[in-house]
This record gives C-alpha cells, structure tokens and sequence, in this order.
C-alpha cells in the first residue's frame, strides 16, 4: 500500500512539473476556461476587419472578473465660509441674506489678480481696496480676491472671508472688437470639447451611467469604440488632439516637435506658444476661445514644462486656479477637502464657468476645450464616479438652454487608467489604451450634411485616433478634408466624417505598435528560453535609462516574469510584463528574438515615495531611490509625480 501511495505520489509530481514547465502564464490568470474566454477579446470581429478592436463586454467581464468596480464614497465638501459674494455679469453682488446672519463686524476689501507676464506659474496682487459690504459694484479685471477681516477699533482680528471670482465679461470686449473685423463670425461652427483624466472606454459605462444616458438620449451621440491613445500619458494624446503633431516616444525619439525646440532642447523646452492649435484657427475667424484645465500643478502644458508665454486663449483659466490655490495658504484656518475647492468640488468651477462663457457668446462662434484632471487622476479607477450626477445635469442644463444646439460636442478621455491593480490583466491593458469618446453634431449640421452623420455611425466601431479627431474638427470647421500631415509621418488620418476603411492598422491611424490593441496575441510559455532572453532585455534596458542617475538611483533586477504573448502579426513581437526585485511592474514590446525593446516601456504599478529623489519626468517610472535618497515629499501627498501624468 505504502509503494502504491508512493508510486501515485511520484506521478503527481511529474505531471504537476510538466505543467510549469508548459504552462502560459502564471501572477493574474484565472482558471483555464476564463483564460480561454479571455483569449476570445482578440477575436471578436470578422475576418475581413484588419484591426480587431477587443469587445466590449469581454473586457469588461475581465475587470468585473477580478472586482475592480468597487463603490466609493459620495464625494462632500466642508462648509468652510458663507458664500457672501458672487459675480454676475460683469457685477459683483453680495449674497444679503447670508450677510445678515454674520454676526462679526467685517471690514472688506478687493484686489485684481492677474498673471504676470511672460510667466505662466506667477501671479500678482493689486493693491487692496475698500469696499463696502453689501454694496452691489462693476468691477473690472478678469479676476477678483475679496477679503473680508473681522476688525475692531481698526485692529484686525483675522481673516474671515477669502474668495476669487472670475470676471468672464472682462475679455468679452477684446472679443467683440476682434469680431468687427470678422463680419462672418456668427455663421463660423462652434466646437465644444469636454474632456476627464483617464476616462476609459469601459470605465465610464460603469461609472458615468447617468452622464452616458444623457449623451445617448439628448444628443444623440456617437460613442466611438476603437478609439486608441498614441502616447503614455496626457501630454501625446492632447498634443494629438489640438495640434495634429505626435510627441514622439518617451524620450522625444520621433517628435514632430523639434521646429518648436532650441538646438539640443529637450521635449521639456518646446515653445508651446509657437504651436499650431487648432484654437487659433477659430481665433482667426473672430470666435471666443476658451482653455480649462484644473489642477495647475499637473496641467498638459506646464507639467515639466513652461507653458504658456502669452494667455493662449480668450478666456485662460489657469490664473483662477494658482489663485484658488493660495487661498488655503493666506487664510490658515482652511483646511483643504481632496476633491473640492472652498464649500464645492473643483469639477462645479469648471462646469459655471463654461455654463456662463456660452451664455455670453449664446449664438456666436465660440471654441472650449474643458480638461478635468483631478477626480480622474488618481489611484482608485472608481473615483470618476463622484462626478456623475453633476455632469449629466450639467449637460442636461446647457442642451435645455440651448447652448450647444450649434456645436459640435466632443466628450472622453485623453487615455484610460494608468496605474491602478487591474492594469496588469488584459482587460486592463486593453483599458488602459481605450479612452472613451462620444461625439454628437449640432442639429443643422445633420440636416445640412445627413453622410457625415451615417458616416459617423458607420466608423463607431471602426479604428480611430486623436489624429482623426483633430482632422475631424478642422473639417467641421473649415467644410473641407485637408490633411496636413508631416512629411516624415507614415500616418494617414481621416476624419471621422468620411468613410473609414475596414482594413485600417494602426500604423495609419497613427498608434504606435506597442500601444496597438489590434493584434491578436497568444500566450508564450513563461519559463522559455525565449521569454527569459526578453525578460533580461527588459530589465537591462530599464537599467541603462537610468544609468545616468546611479547615485540615486538603485539598479533593477529581474524578480518574476508575470505574462508573455507573441504577437499574430509579420513582426511576431513579444509582449512582456515583468516585476523586479524593487516590486516595480513594467510592460514592454521586444522583438521577435527578444533581444530588444521596441518603443516606450510602461510602469504599471504606483511607486509613490520610492521615486521621490527623482525630479526629472519620466526618469520617475524607472528610478528606485537608494534608501538614503528617499525623500518625504508634498510631491507624492498631491500625487502630482510623473507616475500619474
């Protein structure tokens, strides 16, 4: 009986060590029936589509599969003062009834806030003036702090109310003189772009159902499913989106951008100023422009690098916000709430303040780009649900008013999640690379060009990029398809009006390979030759980025091999994720040997402090401090390092 157990003992083990010896994957995967179901995300569509965009379902399946979709908190905003004073247009009103429950004597006074020149991070203060609590006034300048002191027999006993306001009828005057010269003006298309850090394809179905219904059910919009990144983080796929220029990779190899670089600079150097963006063509036309981005530390423009030299826009909301900022260090009795601004979340700022600049231009030509970064730019992938309520009435409000009925509305992601847990399953990866976009044209537009609508239809499930979409506004704009595509590009972007071919890759579309979700991939066994050949690539090649940076930087060493997958296509690449030593987990795409990286390797895990010595950009995804260089910085309390942008 012993030499039978044994025996049967010893036969188990065989075949357990033939199956790690073979087997595909090991870290994530489930059991063998789901890695199958898995398997079929790649093969969703018919034979004759070159680019097999994964489904939907089956990637959401994946995420729900491994429970990323997880309820959070309401997001409320602590009272922190009465709201005494609003602007109006163009007045600044006092709130009477709330005045009156003030039981303090206030002495109150007002500044203009403006934005120093040439200096895209600095703003100045005038010098106060006294005003007259409850004293409704027109006050000029684009923007407004109001400070009220409690104060008795002329001593000031502390701040008691602290506010910034933002005067949007200020530059309505500089627009409407521009517009003389443009009697034509009224007639141009209008555009409306909405934008939110990290809105996924998936993710914002799950999230955002309110906001979705809305989109579908009161503008009638197209949700474009095959919409694929063409760069990491913000920056690429903005630079995409409003100029029609890549980046190029990580470390600038391949960007379109040298013409607008000193000798030797680097991608940190561009003159931004100088760049084509497509708001300038609507500012040609005599329309009013506006820029709002959140979250000034991380913004697309001024994130390691200078921004802006001149305001960019008619209305430039960055100013506002450096103000907004300083509130909490000029009045030491506030406390921040992470997510709100004062008494109400950051996202209602940029909601009014677009709500009253097409009330102001109501039937004029106008051009908004609104880029919401804060409740998007953060670990947990469920956070973007906090906004959903207020979204979706915001939009119900300005579709009732008819704000938008002459614009054409773009609405999604700049990329999808970077850096949460799921970003290592295939679901996630797949999620990662596919922001959400919906577009809806205005009603005119339908009547007067019913094939760009069917064509519109006809493309949602079809390989787009923000190249298309840029080529899609000027099209809109302009009546016309002329694409401008830099000579040395291999791209051919079309607008999402015209036809797109079924057969269309990525390289066309302007998705670099490693970031393409076209291909169909199949598993490698982890423990091949060929695998490790890749795996010590992967880690050699991480190592000689940050070479330069030894004395902070510790080196990396090859922990576990998570996943392998070949690529179905001519190239036959390797896609690898690994994990070091450190706990660090990065994705790369090698060649068909394994013997080297193709294009830009991507962390997906939080690194947090470990990178804290690191103060060059994307150095951070790679540096892992030595432990006498790691530092506790506000950097990573803010979550505003490279690891999120």
């Amino acid at each position: 009986m012993r030499r039978k157990h044994l025996l049967l003992f010893a036969m188990c083990t065989i075949m357990m060590l033939l199956f790690l010896l073979t087997s595909n994957q090991v870290g994530y995967s489930g059991s063998q029936d789901y890695m199958e179901m898995i398997d079929q995300m790649m093969l969703n569509v018919s034979n004759s589509t070159t680019c097999m965009i994964p489904m939907f379902d089956l990637v959401k399946k994946d995420l729900e599969y491994r429970k990323v979709f997880q309820p959070v908190r309401p997001l409320t905003c602590k009272h922190i003062q009465p709201e005494l004073t609003f602007y109006q247009n163009g007045m600044l009103h006092w709130n009477k009834t709330l005045l009156r429950q003030v039981s303090v004597p206030l002495t109150c006074y007002a500044s203009f806030v403006t934005r120093r020149a040439g200096n895209d991070d600095d703003i100045s203060y005038s010098e106060e003036f006294l005003i007259e609590p409850g004293v409704d006034r027109k006050l000029g300048g684009s923007l407004l702090r109001i400070l009220c002191y409690h104060e008795a027999n002329g001593i000031r006993n502390g701040i008691f109310y602290n506010n910034i306001h933002l005067n949007l009828f200020s530059t309505k005057n500089n627009v409407d003189k521009r517009k003389i010269a443009q009697p034509n003006s009224k007639a141009s298309p209008s555009v409306f772009i909405l934008l939110i850090e990290s809105l996924s394809r998936v993710n914002a179905h799950v999230q955002l159902p309110k906001t979705l219904s809305v989109l579908a059910e009161k503008y009638d919009a197209t949700f474009l499913n095959g919409l694929m990144k063409v760069g990491d983080n913000t920056f690429p796929n903005l630079l995409a989106l409003l100029t029609g220029l890549w980046a190029g990779e990580r470390d600038g190899t391949g960007s379109e951008t040298e013409e607008f670089k000193g000798n030797g600079d680097s991608d940190r150097h561009i003159d931004i100023d100088r760049l084509p963006f497509i708001w300038k063509e609507f500012s040609k036309l005599g329309c009013a422009t506006l820029y709002s981005e959140d979250y000034p530390s991380l913004n697309t423009f001024n994130y390691w690098r200078h921004g802006f030299q001149t305001p960019p826009t008619d209305v430039y909301h960055r100013p506002f916000w450096l103000a907004a900022n300083q509130l909490y260090t000029q009045t030491k009795t506030m406390t921040k709430t992470e997510g709100c601004l004062l008494n109400k979340p950051t996202y209602t700022y940029q909601f009014d303040t677009a709500k009253s600049f097409l009330k102001i231009h109501r039937n004029k030509c106008t051009f908004s780009l609104v880029f919401h970064v804060e409740h998007g730019h953060t670990k947990d992938i469920n956070q973007v649900s906090v906004l959903d309520s207020e979204l979706a009435s915001f939009l119900t409000q300005i579709h009732a008013e008819g704000l938008l009925k002459d614009k054409l509305l773009i609405f999604g992601g700049d990329h999808g999640n970077r850096f949460t847990w799921s970003r290592t399953s295939l679901g996630g990866r797949f999620e990662e690379r596919m922001p959400f976009m919906a577009i809806s044209l205005p009603e005119e537009t339908r009547r007067s060009h019913p094939q760009w609508q069917e064509n519109l239809e006809n493309n949602k499930e079809k390989l787009i990029s923000n190249f298309d979409l840029h080529l899609t506004i000027k099209k809109f704009l302009n009546q016309s398809q002329q694409a401008e595509t830099p000579p040395q590009s291999h791209r051919s972007p079309i607008s999402v009006l015209e036809p797109l071919p079924s057969n269309r890759t990525c390289s066309e579309a302007g998705v670099p390979e490693y970031y393409c979700v076209c291909i169909p991939e199949t598993y490698l066994p982890i423990r091949s030759a060929l695998v490790t050949r890749a795996a010590k690539t992967l880690t050699r090649r991480i190592n000689n980025i940050i070479s330069p940076f030894r004395n902070i930087c510790d080196s990396h060493k090859l922990g576990k091999i998570l996943e392998a997958r070949r690529l179905q296509s001519e190239t036959q690449r390797v896609r690898l994720v690994i994990e070091t030593t450190h706990g660090a987990v990065y994705e790369g795409l090698l060649n068909s040997s394994g013997e080297q990286v193709i294009g830009d390797i991507n962390r997906l895990d939080y690194a947090g402090e470990t990178v804290a010595c690191m103060e060059r950009d994307w150095m951070q995804l790679f540096c892992h401090c030595r432990p006498e260089e790691v530092l506790d910085q506000d950097l990573f309390e803010n979550e505003d390092s490279e690891q999120f942008k």
